[in-house]
């Protein structure tokens, strides 16, 4: 059969794993430049409502993606069997076409909204002592940009945000391998995953009747609040003797979780984009999108540390209480500042 390391194996997956890395750093600019900047350029002008419903519309499109595209892509391996080169294959042609899609929508959508296509330094004229805030925010290193991160008055929301990425009581990689060392087949596994991407639809639409009553401020208590309450079913079902009964529990808490997990990072991601400075915003996304990847790899690293099923309720119990601690911060940091408790127009 030949040694399956050889040079050209070996040359082959760490391309794969280098140009993947790129991709996935590329990927993540362009989400904070699109949800995090372009959504409060477009929406300049108008008041907090029509922001609102921009990142309705962003979050759903996205979610709808997540949601469709494992079903479409279970099918086409149901139809090809075992054969991983037909999909591989078409994975990349559809990867490829996608690119010249989606440069053709960005490009026309910076036709309709000039303002995309200009810097700060273009659309506002300020002193000399703003210009150099200005420069410190544009110009500085991680550190730097995290000491202006915490200067910046939603940075407790952010940090509870990032800080949701360390549970493993969600839908991720952990769980499935948790729940399938338990029996559960891959085809409810995935059933439940997709019935989960539906629920958190859901949580878009509870974000938009809940802020159109309450502050942002609010909306993000009562869904951190619910989020947390769903998970404390989930969580406590690690005490219930039948493990049939529990895991049921489990999966039924994380589902309707979801509902108050994308209503919270809705309420948290327009609080940002109504606060934080123009000028300060890029460096503030790109600090916010590095420390959700640190608690997601840390919470990779926990799994790692303990790696048997039966060490299943430490995960649990480190996810769960990052979710209690990040209820804490939007409690005496969001929630009791009464920050964004206004709704003013945008630009």
């Amino acid at each position: 059969t030949g040694d399956p390391f050889d040079l050209t194996t070996t040359s082959l997956l760490i391309a794969i794993h280098l140009f993947g890395g790129f991709s996935l750093l590329f990927s993540e600019a362009s989400t904070v430049a699109i949800e995090k900047d372009w959504a409060i350029v477009i929406a300049a002008g108008c008041d907090a409502d029509y922001l609102g419903r921009l990142n309705i519309a962003l979050r759903q499109i996205d979610l709808g993606s997540k949601m469709l595209s494992p079903t479409a892509a279970g099918f086409f391996l149901m139809a090809v069997g075992e054969q991983l080169q037909p999909a591989i294959i078409a994975a990349a042609i559809i990867n490829f076409l996608s690119f010249f899609i989606e440069y053709c929508c960005l490009t026309k959508i910076c036709a309709l909204v000039p303002g995309l296509m200009m810097s700060w330094g273009d659309q506002n004229e300020s002193s000399d002592e703003d210009n150099q805030e200005k420069r410190h925010c544009t110009s500085c290193s991680f550190f730097a940009g995290l000491v202006v991160y915490f200067q910046q008055k939603i940075a407790a929301g952010g940090l509870a945000l990032a800080m949701l990425y360390l549970n493993v009581l969600s839908v991720g990689e952990l769980m499935t391998a948790y729940l399938v060392s338990c029996g559960i087949s891959l085809h409810f596994i995935g059933l439940w995953k997709g019935i989960s991407s539906i629920v958190g639809i859901f949580g878009t639409r509870a974000f938009g009747f809940v802020s159109s009553r309450y502050s942002l401020a609010t909306t993000s208590m009562l869904s951190i609040t619910f989020f947390l309450g769903c998970l404390s079913l989930s969580f406590g079902s690690s005490f219930v003797a039948n493990k049939s009964v529990a895991l049921a529990v489990l999966v039924l808490g994380i589902s309707i979780s979801r509902i108050g997990l994308w209503s919270f990072d809705l309420a948290i991601s327009q609080l940002i984009q109504e606060i934080v400075p123009d000028h300060c915003r890029g460096i503030f996304g790109g600090t916010q999108h590095s420390l959700q990847a640190f608690f997601f790899a840390l919470h990779f690293v926990s799994g790692l540390i303990w790696s048997k099923p039966d060490q299943f309720f430490i995960l649990a119990a480190i996810g769960y209480s990052a979710v209690g601690f990040a209820f804490l911060l939007v409690l005496l940091g969001v929630y009791q500042s009464r920050i964004g408790s206004y709704s003013t127009p945008i630009g």
